[in-house]
């Protein structure tokens, strides 16, 4: 981000200095999917989130923590944090005062219509939402919004961005960034269809009858393998030495999805009784739950819907969630991410299939993903990413270029690999992210 110093009278009370905050250097190249429609209508409210800036000294301190809680030689190994633990370290207290009052203090103010309604501060005091209407906003941040449409979704993302905002001098110390404002969203990748020819996806999803319901008990068709082509919860198993598949009640898993993608109960149903698993339903959490794929109008069960299936199928009688993140409005992964991070306890083991264009991802945007991770970390949950069975692809879907844009949402704090994208090579493995390095594998 680029700050820049401007001095002006005009501003109320004793926040008269103003740093400028750009579009400019948010990310390293431009999402070209994104069409600026019009100027926002000023009455339309307008959610934006305040990311409070954490100290350095104290997220050193954390990862120093974790380091230790993560080595098997560690006195400490596993002895994970709690909520408040994690909370103590890293919680800036003044810096959060400082944005609330700042933002009480306006409302006290101003002679505008529209009051900056706080609806909610994280467990840790690093995020606050507020809502407004974008008259207020442009007033307060010396901007203006436009709407916006996301032509990369498919999905008919209507959301509203400006080019630059400002705030007070007194305010910068203690903010990271305010969401919603200048950030565009990135490139999502999240199934077969993002990357394959349209008839080479539909003779994909031709298999989905026979993987959710085929068992390695079955007979076996004429001249197919033992598996008839398809992924059991007994080849993964036999495949990754998977003793059994009774989970831990006490112990929870998340399916996180996006991109308006939905999962069906009725599948997830079916999956279990035609398989013989425990019969146990998945908590929603985003309301993204269908009676129906494919139906008219057209629901799109990707991903997530298979995901939540195997899941659960792996590791019967452990609660389970689908979560939902839109993707509408706010960075849809650091929208989770944030969330997961102000439970206590976090859920303990997650899994994204999905995956963004590193380089369309606003550098506060990865910051903040990375704080998360490294909190929820060291209170002992686990993040699995997979996105793209060809590890650091390009954005045209090249395989294994060392260097290149990942498909991958990138972090130091979880582990990624191939998902379920089509691919070329068929290699998978760790990705490379430009701004979290890791050695190319080949």
């Amino acid at each position: 981000i680029i700050f820049v110093l401007l001095f002006s009278s005009s501003a109320s009370g004793n926040y008269k200095d103003r740093i400028s905050y750009s579009q400019m250097n948010e990310a390293s190249i431009e999402n070209i999917n994104i069409l600026l429609l019009k100027k926002s209508d000023p009455r339309t409210t307008h959610e934006l989130i305040f990311a409070v800036e954490q100290k350095e000294d104290a997220l050193q301190k954390l990862e120093n923590i974790l380091s230790e809680l993560s080595s098997p030689s560690s006195l400490t190994y596993q002895k994970w944090l709690s909520s408040n633990e994690v909370r103590e370290i890293t919680a800036n207290y003044e810096g959060c005062g400082a944005i609330v009052s700042w933002l009480q203090h306006a409302n006290e103010t101003s002679d505008s219509n529209g009051q900056l309604n706080i609806s909610w501060k994280s467990r840790h005091c690093d995020f606050i939402k507020v809502s407004a209407p974008i008259s207020r906003w442009e007033k307060l941040l010396r901007t203006e919004f436009f709407e916006h449409e996301d032509l990369s979704s498919k999905k008919n993302n209507i959301f509203h961005r400006s080019k630059h905002y400002s705030v007070p001098a007194a305010i910068q110390p203690h903010l990271h960034a305010i969401f919603n404002t200048v950030q565009m969203p990135p490139k999502i990748f999240d199934s077969m269809s993002d990357i394959l020819p349209q008839e080479v996806f539909n003779k994909a999803t031709q298999l989905r009858p026979l993987i959710n319901a085929r068992n390695e008990s079955d007979p076996v068709p004429s001249g197919q393998s033992n598996t008839g082509g398809a992924v059991t919860v007994a080849l993964l198993n036999k495949v990754y030495n998977i003793p059994g598949n009774k989970g831990s009640s006490s112990l929870t898993q998340v399916v996180f999805a996006t991109n308006k993608n939905y999962f069906a109960p009725g599948d997830l149903t079916t999956f279990q009784n035609k398989n013989g698993f425990t019969k146990q339903a998945a908590l929603n959490i985003g309301g993204f739950a269908t009676a129906q794929c494919d139906s008219n109008p057209p629901v799109s069960c990707g991903e997530g819907n298979l995901d939540i299936q195997y899941l659960m199928g792996v590791a019967q009688n452990s609660p389970s969630i689908y979560w939902y993140s839109s993707n509408t409005e706010t960075d849809p992964f650091v929208s989770w991410i944030t969330s997961m991070a102000d439970m206590n306890p976090p859920p303990q083991s997650s899994s994204i299939s999905y995956g963004a264009q590193e380089s369309t991802v606003s550098t506060t945007v990865l910051k903040s993903f990375n704080t998360q991770a490294m909190k929820l970390a060291a209170m002992g949950a686990t993040i699995v990413v997979a996105t793209g069975n060809d590890g650091a692809s390009t954005s045209t879907g090249d395989s294994c270029q060392c260097g290149a844009d990942s498909s991958s949402k990138g972090s130091s704090w979880y582990s990624s690999g191939g998902g379920g994208a089509g691919t070329k090579s068929g290699w998978t493995g760790q990705g490379y992210f430009p701004y979290f390095p890791a050695s190319c594998p080949y």
